[in-house]
């Protein structure tokens, strides 16, 4: 669904912010606990993503232990409070109902959307931020305009 969105979020003058969302640790997770628990968290970050969504906004799983996250209609400063929401919604969760001890954070990559070229752009912008993320030392969001 993603490439379906640049037609109806991408409007002229109209702020559009995209995301990508890396769950961590989710190998480490399956590695040590099992698979099976690896898999319910991701279906209780995709939970978290969700609630902090509107209903125009678009979030979907992009692959392994990513997400991406389309928000219309919202400037980048709007979209870092979203997204930093999100994270300390994360970091907060009582993941040891899954598990005793376990922690999940994630690391985001957000982009400006609306002043960027295209789709490929966008993902592009997004993912230079989100590896800025996790090299910084994961837990945190980092815009495009900081890499």
């Amino acid at each position: 669904r993603a490439g379906g969105w640049e037609g109806a979020a991408r409007l002229p003058g109209r702020p559009l912010a995209a995301a990508l969302v890396d769950i961590g640790p989710v190998k480490g997770i399956n590695d040590g606990h099992s698979h099976g628990v690896g898999d319910a968290t991701l279906r209780r970050v995709a939970r978290l993503l969700r609630e902090h969504c509107r209903g125009e906004d678009i979030a979907a799983r992009w692959g392994g232990d990513e997400f991406v996250l389309v928000l219309p209609g919202v400037s980048m400063s709007e979209a870092q409070s979203v997204c930093d929401r999100l994270r300390l919604s994360v970091a907060g969760h009582a993941w040891h109902e899954l598990v005793p001890g376990l922690e999940v954070t994630v690391s985001v990559g957000l982009a400006d959307a609306a002043a960027l070229p295209g789709l490929q752009a966008a993902w592009d912008a997004a993912d230079r931020a989100l590896r800025h993320s996790k090299e910084a030392g994961r837990d945190r969001v980092s815009t495009s305009a900081e890499v």
